[in-house]
């Protein structure tokens, strides 16, 4: 791979990443969000511009989504209030990394990395060491002073959802420090619990839902020998079986006269091996005369053995009669003749031949290879049950450790009030929402929202109490008035500011992503679900499609999702 592709697929998108979730800059108006979005800007053209250099076909099945949604909020950002590139340069991201696709190891990396540095700074904040004490003067509360390098708690615990998704594939997928990993994951989590959202709770559920549903199906999809070799790299090969084992199904007569053919002819050896001879008893080798024979060749009478009734001496073959082809004989001793049976199997009473099938007339109906024993199944068959417990035992573990998760972080809620949370957002859903129809096909332009809203709000409340200052203190949903820049509810103000061209766009993204990773049996196809679940969830409790950071994440994502890599 050249250093242009290197860069365009793999260090772009990983100091990218890493950019948007650590930098800042103290002594800004907005030291979070303003320097985050610059890096979504340069990465945005710098991706465009090094798109040609990719070398890999456009990714068709996304690239129009893309496009449009680019296009789409291009359009809007003419008309719109407060012009906003923001959402524009997301669109060419997400279509210049679905086109070109991103490497893996490159973005996990650096996910892994950073969002642990973003919570370690939370958790020391969590604990009143802020090194950066200046940089949010107005941060009062101890929830509000875990706001790490994103500026609030809310936007950390957005981020953080994501990463600790891309976090879980890259130890899923490592072979080696993988507890380097682990020990990111739980960073992560105790930075989570720390923030104390009630939307992270929501998203995370969400998210594992999602990845349980994901492995489930990949479970009854996988081959069986996909299955066996999990199993086999995590627990070791499945041990032959025992010599009882091998004789299972074929009927106590039978194993009686094999029994007492090996005892009458002296026949010691172990099954798979040659009585009374060093010599293998194979397809091709020596007979007992020393002479090396081929099928077809004359025996010592001349004829070939092509066909007919085994001998029943144990004597050679000499009066031109030939052996049958594949049969025991019923002394267990081999013909001497010096041919070989047309099937190349030996004909030794109740022992292997070297294709691994016993030598009692019954078809072979497994590969070559395997052991089989009419009435007895292939031994793949207890490779695949192997397979299918370690892929239990596994898919457990992954609910197990979901759960456990979700109530670490449940806990520390226990002082806020779910219920105001709640009225909070339908309260803005309520004055936001009837405005959808002011300009429903391409919307009123981004940032419509924060510059209507005072005369929204004035509206509402007119339409409910009139003029009546007392019933508007009365009314319980007083506590939630004031200036809003967001509907905290990204699908809605999609729809308010870009219509439904533009929340189609956005959503139709978002869906060929999730196609697209639903098909992979990948651990990663696992966590791009999962991460795509999560954002889409908490897009509909907060504003994480407006956060520059939360958007480069997801344009990683969807690249990852149309890598060239097998997901």
């Amino acid at each position: 791979m050249s250093v242009p592709v290197r860069i365009a697929r793999g260090a772009v998108p990983a100091l990218t990443v890493a950019a948007a979730l650590l930098v800042l800059v103290p002594g800004l108006e907005a030291p979070f969000s303003a320097p985050k979005r610059v890096v979504l800007l340069a990465a945005a053209a710098l991706a465009v511009v090094l798109l040609p250099w990719s070398r890999r076909r456009l990714a068709w099945a996304a690239a129009p989504v893309a496009l449009a949604g680019a296009l789409t909020w291009a359009v809007a950002d003419l008309a719109a209030p407060g012009p906003s590139s923001t959402l524009l340069a997301f669109g060419l991201l997400a279509f210049a990394w679905a086109s070109s696709g991103v490497e893996a190891r490159w973005i996990l990396a650096a996910s892994a990395a950073s969002g642990a540095l973003v919570a370690a700074i939370a958790l020391a904040q969590a604990v009143g060491v802020d090194p950066f004490a200046g940089a949010q003067p107005h941060a009062e509360g101890a929830r509000l002073k875990v706001y790490s390098t994103l500026g609030n708690p809310d936007f950390v615990a957005s981020a953080l959802s994501v990463v600790l998704c891309l976090t879980l594939a890259g130890w899923a997928e490592a072979t080696r420090r993988r507890a380097t990993w682990l020990l990111a994951c739980g960073l992560m989590l105790a930075a989570l619990a720390a923030t104390r959202s009630f939307a992270t709770v929501a998203a995370l559920a969400a998210a594992l839902g999602v990845a349980l549903a994901h492995r489930a199906r990949r479970t009854r999809s996988e081959p069986a020998a996909d299955r066996f070799s999990s199993a086999e790299r995590a627990s070791g090969p499945v041990p032959a079986p025992a010599e009882s084992e091998r004789h299972e199904g074929l009927g106590d007569d039978v194993v009686s006269a094999v029994s007492s053919a090996r005892r009458a002819s002296g026949d010691s050896a172990r099954p798979g091996q040659t009585a009374n001879s060093g010599d293998r008893a194979a397809s091709g080798a020596r007979t007992m005369s020393g002479d090396r024979t081929t099928s077809g060749e004359p025996t010592t009478s001349g004829e070939p053995t092509t066909s007919g009734e085994p001998t029943t001496s144990g004597e050679p073959t000499t009066s031109g009669e030939p052996t049958t082809s594949g049969e025991p004989t019923t002394s267990g001793d081999r013909t001497t003749s010096g041919d070989r049976t047309t099937s190349g199997d030996r004909t030794t009473s109740g022992d292997r031949t070297t294709s691994g099938a016993l030598a009692t007339g019954a078809p072979r109906d497994a590969p070559t290879g395997e052991r089989t024993t009419p009435g007895s199944a292939p031994a793949s068959s207890a490779r695949e049950a192997r397979g299918l417990r370690a892929s239990a035992a596994r898919h457990r573990l992954l609910a197990l450790g979901g759960v456990v998760a979700l109530a670490a972080l449940i806990v520390p809620l226990g002082g806020r009030s779910l219920r105001d949370a709640v009225a909070g957002r339908a309260y803005l859903a309520r004055i936001a929402l009837p405005h959808a129809l002011d300009a429903p096909l391409v919307g009123l332009g981004p940032g419509a929202l924060e510059a209507l809203w005072p005369g929204w709000e004035v509206e509402w409340w007119r339409a409910r109490c009139g003029d009546d200052a007392v019933c508007v203190a009365a009314d319980p949903h007083f506590r939630f008035t004031g200036l809003q820049d967001h509907a905290h509810d990204d699908w809605l103000e999609a729809l308010v500011e870009r219509g439904v061209v533009g929340l189609a766009a956005l959503a139709l993204l978002f869906v060929a992503a999730l196609v697209r990773g639903w098909g992979s049996r990948r651990a990663l196809g696992t966590a791009l679900v999962a991460s795509l679940a999560a954002i889409m969830t908490r897009a509909a409790l907060d504003f994480p499609l407006a956060r520059p950071a939360d958007l480069c994440l997801v344009a990683a994502v969807v690249g990852l999702a149309f890598s060239e890599e097998d997901i």
